[in-house]
Order: C-alpha cells, then sequence, then structure tokens
C-alpha cells in the first residue's frame, strides 16, 4: 500500500473511532491506527533510505 493510500485509510480509521463508544468497537480501532501509524512512519523511513 502506498503512503498516500496509508494516509488516506489512517484518517479514515480515525473519523470511525470518533463515532464509536463500545469500549471494544474502541479497542479495535486504536490498535489499527497503532498498526497504520507504524506502516506509514516505515514507508517513510524506506523513502528518506531510498533518497
Amino acid at each position: 500500500m502506498a503512503a498516500s493510500d496509508l494516509a488516506g485509510e489512517l484518517d479514515r480509521v480515525r473519523r470511525i473511532g470518533l463515532a464509536l463508544v463500545d469500549p471494544d468497537d474502541l479497542n479495535i480501532v486504536h490498535h489499527y491506527i497503532a498498526e497504520l501509524e507504524s506502516r506509514l512512519a516505515q514507508k517513510a523511513e524506506e523513502q528518506r533510505s531510498a533518497n
């Protein structure tokens, strides 16, 4: 997944998280957000290394 796609997915999931009230659902979303943030940081590092 491209960095721009990851950033878009991260924004989308954050908006979904704002609408959730069930703690279990929020926990799932928070874990997914952390995963996306990690993947986005990895992509940024790969791009820096390539330049």
